[in-house]
């Protein structure tokens, strides 16, 4: 895999949050205490800036507090001119659980990990033509399809009971196996 992105949000709190941009329809996220937290209430979602994705990546962040009643995670295949994509939520209502879900709507497919979030667990949703993965601290939860979505960007997503949630440490990348800072030798350097 190759990380075309990233954003540990480590800076000075700014509302909104530089280097992304907000979904149609939903609100912003701010950097409060060098994590993302959002402006306002209900949706909130925003895809990276500067980088344009091949229809086959991946997006992953930190979940840090989740406030009961909430949902948050990143998201692939953002639509830029509306509030569509795919989201992997972890929920945070009583007993928790983990989805993965269209437009922040429908379910996709029939799984549903209900295992209860954990401040920092690290969540990652893949998406490759019609094939959707759902990670957990590097473990595969969820594997499910749907076609309604081909391309878009990466980001991140929260709804519902949105205040108090924090995120961090995201990343958005390809399935290119080449490294994104491969190493370099000088071989007329070398001595034999």
């Amino acid at each position: 895999m190759g990380i075309l992105a990233t954003d540990n949000f480590n800076r000075a709190n700014e509302n909104p949050a530089t280097g992304w941009t907000t979904l149609t329809g939903a609100t912003a996220f701010k950097v409060v205490s060098n994590a993302v937290t959002p402006v306002g209430t209900g949706e909130v979602a925003a895809y990276y800036t500067g980088v344009t994705p091949p229809a086959d990546h991946y997006s992953q962040c930190a979940i840090g507090s989740l406030a009961s009643g909430s949902g948050a995670g990143p998201a692939v295949r953002l639509q830029t001119g509306s509030l569509g994509g795919y989201l992997l939520s972890a929920y945070g209502a009583s007993g928790g659980g983990l989805f993965i879900t269209k437009d922040d709507a429908t379910l996709v497919g029939s799984a549903l990990s209900t295992e209860p979030h954990v401040a920092g667990d690290v969540y990652r949703l893949e998406v490759q033509g019609t094939t959707l993965r759902a990670y957990r601290n590097n473990t595969l939860k969820i594997t499910a399809t749907d076609s309604t979505y081909a391309t878009g960007q990466f980001g991140m997503w929260w709804f519902e009971n949105v205040n108090g949630t924090t995120g961090d440490d995201w990343e958005g990348g390809d399935f290119n196996n080449t490294p994104t800072n491969p190493l370099q030798i000088n071989v007329s350097s070398l001595r034999w």
